[in-house]
């Protein structure tokens, strides 16, 4: 059983990932029955940006559809690791009862769109 998700960083921590066939091969079959049924469908927590793409297509294809990700899938992945010293740093001014500067130049913005 994996415990983070697949990929370079996994591998160099010496972690067993999970697979993004893990989450994209549920959501595609949830998106099927979906298009078969004419229902409504969200997808909590997705983790990967395979999954957008699926839900994307959907979209376009009418299908009523939604997501969320929580805010530790969009800060703190494998490829923004070193973003972690402007979480910490904004999270220790918060406890000192100070308002956070956050610096989001260095985190990517996600497609918030969908």
């Amino acid at each position: 059983m994996g415990v983070m998700n697949e990929g370079e960083f996994a591998a160099r921590l010496g972690l067993l990932g999970i697979p993004k066939a893990a989450e994209t091969v549920m959501l595609e079959r949830d998106i099927r029955l979906v298009a078969l049924s004419g229902g409504r469908y969200h997808a909590a927590s997705v983790t990967c940006v395979d999954t957008l793409e699926i839900l994307r297509r959907a979209k376009d294809a009418g299908l009523d559809v939604s997501a969320s990700a929580s805010i530790n899938h969009v800060t703190l992945n494998e490829n923004r690791h070193r973003a972690l010293p402007d979480l910490l740093q904004a999270g220790a001014a918060a406890a000192r009862g100070r308002r956070p500067r956050w610096r989001w130049s260095r985190l990517s913005a996600p497609d918030w769109s969908m």
